[in-house]
């Protein structure tokens, strides 16, 4: 019984209070070369005052102006807002330029197209800091790249990287007629990538010719014959080939052609053709349209 109260008792005593001992580490406060705090935030480029901004720009569309504002940390404490232009060509060409900035902490930057109306896809930019001025330089880093248009910059921190070829593109139209071989060839411009979504014309005939066909190639290589009913008329032909329709090649449905043609994206230089075999010499092309996915090949 002696030991059973004895527990009870201890059970119940009140200890006194013991306050937790906790070490407090303080931070310590890191140094850039010319002795001001470094700011602890995820993104941040230190600069010592040899290296530079570089920024690269291409356009479809002539009479853009990109501005690239940014604010700087400087070595005294202050904050520097500071400001540059760059008016890329509008012919794809890819422009590069750089800035001297100094030294000091890149805090943010951005940049946007302050004349020009460029839809999304069609003026590519990227920023990055290098090493050197000119020649040789040394790329220490990207801060952002993508398409930019008036109401949607590009900002560091913030924007992801993406590469020119990333995204829906930019829908682009043109027109073509000819009358003569080979009919019609589209080639992609410098600087661009096609994907081609929808190709319309009328071809007229000058004699019924029934071993007429059209035959769809990509520099020169044949992908797609198409060939004409067994019967080919005088009269004009509505033709259409795009990706997302079903080829049509029947005297049920005359004086109308579909051909379904590959989704291929086609790079710089390389030529769609859509010619004849067996036409005749006098055959033309007219009311011609193509409708096309358009990417900038920075």
């Amino acid at each position: 019984m002696g030991l059973r109260r004895a527990l009870r008792v201890a059970a119940c005593a009140v200890l006194p209070f013991m306050p937790a001992k906790e070490t407090v580490l303080t931070p310590r406060a890191a140094t850039i070369p010319f002795g001001s705090p470094l700011l602890a935030t995820p993104f941040q480029f230190v600069l010592s005052g040899s290296e530079n901004l570089q920024i690269l720009a291409a356009t479809s569309v002539a009479g853009v102006t990109l501005q690239i504002h940014a604010r700087f940390l400087l070595p005294d404490g202050t904050i520097s807002p500071q400001s540059w232009s760059v008016a890329p060509p509008g012919d794809r060409s890819v422009q590069t330029t750089q800035f001297p900035v100094g030294a000091g902490t890149l805090l943010t930057l951005v940049i946007f197209p302050s004349a020009g109306t460029p839809r999304y896809g069609e003026c590519y930019a990227r920023a990055s800091i290098i090493q050197g001025f000119g020649g040789a330089t040394l790329l220490l880093g990207t801060l952002t790249a993508g398409y930019t248009t008036a109401n949607q910059p590009l900002a560091w921190p913030g924007s992801p990287l993406e590469r020119s070829i990333d995204g829906p593109g930019v829908t682009q139209t043109g027109t073509f007629a000819s009358a003569a071989l080979p009919f019609i060839a589209l080639t992609v411009p410098a600087g661009a990538r096609w994907l081609f979504r929808a190709i319309s014309f009328v071809y007229s005939a000058t004699v019924a010719n029934v071993t007429a066909n059209l035959r769809y190639t990509i520099n020169g290589n044949t992908l797609v014959p198409m060939s004409f009913p067994s019967v080919l008329s005088i009269a004009p032909w509505n033709l259409l080939a795009a990706p997302d329709i079903a080829t049509l090649n029947s005297t049920s449905n005359p004086g109308v052609q579909s051909l379904q043609i590959p989704a291929i994206q086609l790079p710089t230089a390389s030529t769609l053709t859509i010619a004849p075999g067996g036409a005749g010499a006098g055959d033309a092309v007219t009311q011609g349209i193509f409708v096309v996915q358009e990417w900038l090949e920075v």
